[in-house]
C-alpha cells in the first residue's frame, strides 16, 4: 500500500514532483509512479523516493505537500 506518488516526468526545473494520493493536481495516470510504503508526512515520502530511485531531484507539490515544496 502506498499514499504518495511522483511524476515520472520532470518539471521545468528538472524536478520530479511528489504528490499525496488525495491531491487534486496529480499527473496523468501514465506518468504516476508509486513511492513505496505508507508515509505519515511528505518528508518521509521524499526520503523514501530518493532511496527507491537513487536520485535526488524531487520536490513536493505546492498544493498537497507545501512543507516539502522547495520552489
Amino acid at each position: 500500500m502506498f499514499n504518495y506518488l511522483y511524476n515520472r516526468n520532470v518539471d521545468d526545473k528538472g524536478m520530479h514532483e511528489i504528490h499525496h494520493l488525495n491531491c487534486k493536481h496529480l499527473p496523468a495516470a501514465e506518468n504516476q509512479r508509486a513511492i513505496e510504503g505508507y508515509h505519515l508526512h511528505c518528508l518521509d515520502a521524499l526520503e523514501q523516493v530518493k532511496i527507491q530511485t537513487n536520485q535526488d531531484n524531487f520536490d513536493g507539490c505546492w498544493h498537497c505537500c507545501p512543507s516539502c515544496h522547495q520552489g
